[in-house]
C-alpha cells in the first residue's frame, strides 16, 4: 500500500502500522495548517511522528510530483 501524503485524508493514515485515528488527525491538520508537505521528510516535523513511527512508516509514503505542491502563478485573464 502507498499513501500520497498530501491527498490522503486521515482514515488512509490510520492503514499504516504504528499510526492510530489521534495521530492521522494530526497529521492532516498539520498540513492543512502548514501548507502541503514538499518532501516525504517533512512528516517527521508532525507532533507524534518519532523515529519508530517514522521508520516504520516511510516505506509507504509517497508523495507526486512536487510541482504540485505550490500554487500556480495567477495570470490575468485577457480581456
Amino acid at each position: 500500500y502507498q499513501l500520497e501524503i498530501n491527498q490522503a485524508p486521515w482514515f488512509e493514515w490510520t492503514l499504516l502500522e504504528g499510526i492510530g485515528e489521534k495521530l492521522a488527525r494530526r497529521i492532516v491538520a498539520f498540513r492543512d495548517a502548514n501548507g502541503p508537505f514538499k518532501t516525504i521528510a517533512d512528516v517527521r516535523n508532525v507532533p507524534g511522528i518519532g523515529p519508530q513511527t517514522w521508520e516504520q512508516i516511510r516505506p509507504w509514503l509517497t508523495l507526486n510530483d512536487p510541482s504540485t505542491v505550490t500554487n500556480p502563478p495567477v495570470t490575468n485573464p485577457v480581456p
